[in-house]
């Protein structure tokens, strides 16, 4: 709609010379990993105790209050805390809604030997409308190239529906869940699914409000 397009036109020129000529910072060896990278080091930095291969075998739940008080490892070892952040592999299928409510999102991620689209760089991006390409639905397309480290030298890593000799190709729907809030304890926050979206402002979002919930 018209807001939507003013809002995301208003975020691209905002965006423009705070880290350069163009208005898009591309994370290195495939988007998203930098960022968690980012947030585990401000976590150490903080003080953050990292528990490794200490898999949850299940919660705590205070019957009385509903709140989570803790949980068993596959170690029998029990920790208690006040708050639980968790992504939503670690929770119980109970807390989940039904699966016809899921977003999808269809993706595919190819490697060529040269671009398909116009080659500008390391990254590039390209988003079809629809109708465009006889596409119901958006269809956005990311080019990388070696520099971005998510393939090797004088290959591409390409997304789009039409594209001359892939040398590898792999396709795939990715559902983001959704959970039923009023079944889950107050003091467990969840980290959603990513979206369809390239950005990953609501992520941020999140981590804000996140924030401000534990340390108000």
């Amino acid at each position: 709609n018209t807001i939507q397009g003013l809002e995301k036109t208003q975020k691209y020129l905002k965006s423009l010379g705070r880290y350069g000529n163009a208005p898009f910072l591309v994370g290195l060896y495939g988007c998203g990993n930098e960022i968690a990278q980012g947030f585990c080091r401000i976590c150490a930095v903080y003080g953050g105790i990292y528990m490794l291969d200490h898999s949850v075998k299940h919660l705590l739940i205070d019957e009385n209050s509903n709140k989570f008080t803790g949980l068993v490892d596959v170690n029998d070892q029990q920790i208690s805390s006040t708050f639980l952040v968790s992504s939503i592999d670690y929770l119980p299928s109970i807390f989940l809604k039904e699966d016809e409510l899921w977003e999808t999102t269809s993706r595919a991620i190819v490697i060529t030997d040269k671009f398909i689209l116009e080659e500008t760089g390391d990254a590039s991006l390209t988003i079809y409308p629809p109708e465009t390409v006889k596409n119901k639905y958006p269809v956005t397309v990311l080019q990388f190239s070696a520099g971005t480290q998510t393939c090797p030298e004088d290959r591409y890593s390409v997304s789009d529906t039409t594209k001359p000799n892939p040398l590898f190709e792999l396709f795939y729907r990715h559902k983001k869940r959704v959970v039923n809030s009023s079944e889950i304890p107050e003091n467990i926050i969840i980290a959603n699914d990513p979206d369809s979206s390239l950005d990953f402002e609501e992520a941020t979002i999140q981590a804000r409000q996140y924030f401000e919930k534990m340390c108000s």
